[in-house]
């Protein structure tokens, strides 16, 4: 028994292993206090850390049960190389750095605060006048007109009628104009309107008056509603530093910020194309500095967003001159949406004058090398059809500008404003600008024009 022990003593495969050594320190994390820990030491140098105080580092992105050596303890050397650790024993220092990308996200949110006043409804009318008297040169009398207005507001419904009456030495004539009721529904950005309405469809369309209903979105409902693309911009922040958001040279925001990420949302840019730069400074007094270039469009929509507007009813003719001359029946529309932030998708129709008219569109940036805006259109009906389109393209820089434009249409093309266009019809522009607060402005244009059976009309301008 004696020479057993005698043996076990001697064998270093037997002898017990070191214990790890306990220890409370003062824990950083990428330079940030987190207090003191309480760790164990392992004689090679390794530090076990508690599962339920390695979890308060709030360390995202390590996979499930990562570095961990027993039921309640992680070993920060099994973590390397996203986590490294240094342990300084003669202040009793644990320095913790840790990939920022695996750390806590900060975010501001660079949306402008408002405090839009309350929409207040009450019950009232009103009367609106105006009167002009004509006079020839003896004093004598010529001439009365007298527009005039009535309105109401009951609840969510507002409507108003407008009238004119005018008198002469030989007739007297009292019109109606256009009478409206609206509803406005602000938690669906809605406007619906019933009585005299306009419908108008863009550019490949047309417009008219109609007696009938309307619907279209109206953003002025919800004046903090983001309805243009923002951007978000951000990086790893290494140790927590100052952090300084410039735009075109301006300074939008100065931040406080942890090690982590760190992201900036709904920044808002001007028209064209901007120099966005993040510079971070630590403590240390590190700079690092983060360029980025963006090409806004005010022509987009915000992903999601819808923009339309919806009429039918009766054509208004006369108006101004008679009080009750409805025509034939109408309707068209369009609608246009933000698919993202890049793209707005559209669509355009119209129905009536014995015509179908309709067709796609679509705005989008191209990158930092600017914007472009399209759209095609078909028409048919009275055993004709025609086609139209047109192509716009718009690049911003600081003071710079260039441009183009082409549109065209077949002699058959038609819409609620015409039946059909005089001849084929080509045209195009190009032009370049300039401007500055100490310069001024300066641009030059060059444009052609072509209908059927003439020849290109070009001219050139500069101011």
């Amino acid at each position: 028994m004696v020479a057993g022990l005698a043996l076990a003593a001697a064998d270093p495969a037997i002898a017990q292993a070191p214990e790890n050594t306990a220890a409370i320190l003062d824990a950083t994390l990428n330079g940030e206090p987190l207090g003191r820990l309480v760790v164990e030491i392992s004689p090679t140098g390794d530090v076990l850390i508690a599962v339920t105080d390695f979890q308060t580092l709030e360390i995202t992105g390590l996979p499930p049960g990562a570095g961990r050596i027993s039921g309640d303890q992680i070993s920060l050397r099994a973590l390397a190389p996203d986590v490294t650790f240094e342990v300084n024993q003669e202040i009793f220092v644990l320095a913790i750095r840790v990939r920022p990308d695996l750390l806590g996200s900060s975010a501001v949110n660079l949306r402008p605060k408002s405090s839009p006043a309350p929409l207040v409804r009450s019950n009232n009318a009103y009367l609106n006048y105006f009167a002009t008297l004509g006079l020839d040169d003896s004093f004598g009398f010529r001439s009365l007109s007298a527009p005039w207005e009535v309105g109401a507001n009951i609840g969510e419904l507002h409507g108003e009628s407008a009238f004119t009456y005018s008198l002469t030495p030989t007739e007297s004539q009292f019109v109606r104009n256009l009478t409206t009721f609206t509803w406005d529904s602000p938690s669906a950005i809605r406007r619906t309107r019933a009585g005299d309405v306009a419908v108008a469809t863009g550019r490949l369309g047309g417009a008219a008056s109609l007696g009938g209903i309307a619907v279209n979105s109206e953003f002025s409902l919800q004046p903090d509603l983001l309805r243009v693309p923002t951007f978000e911009v951000g990086s790893l922040i290494e140790t927590a530093s100052e952090v300084e958001l410039y735009v075109n040279g301006s300074l939008i925001s100065t931040q406080r910020v942890p090690p982590g990420q760190l992201q900036f949302l709904n920044l808002q840019l001007p028209s064209g194309t901007s120099d966005v730069v993040i510079v971070i400074r630590d403590d240390a007094g590190r700079e690092e500095i983060i360029r980025d270039v963006f090409y806004f469009s005010s022509r987009l929509l915000r992903s999601g967003i819808h923009e339309y507007s919806y009429a039918a009813g009766f054509r208004r003719e006369n108006l101004g001159q008679t009080s009750f001359d409805y025509g034939p029946a109408m309707a068209g529309g369009f609608h246009r949406y933000g698919l993202s932030s890049a793209v707005t998708v559209g669509a355009r129709f119209e129905i009536g004058n014995g015509i179908v008219s309709g067709g796609p569109s679509l705005a989008t940036t191209l990158g930092r090398l600017g914007e472009i805006e399209t759209g095609f259109a078909y028409s048919g009906g009275n055993g004709r059809s025609g086609y139209g389109g047109f192509f716009d393209y718009r690049w911003l820089r600081g003071g710079f500008s260039v441009r183009a434009s082409f549109d065209g249409n077949t002699d058959t093309y038609a819409n609620l404003s015409r039946r059909a266009i005089s001849g084929d019809r080509l045209r195009g522009s190009v032009g370049a600008g300039y401007s500055s607060r100490a310069l001024g402005s300066f641009s030059v244009d060059a444009g052609w024009l072509k209908r059927d059976g003439t020849e290109w009309l070009s001219t050139l301008t500069g101011r």
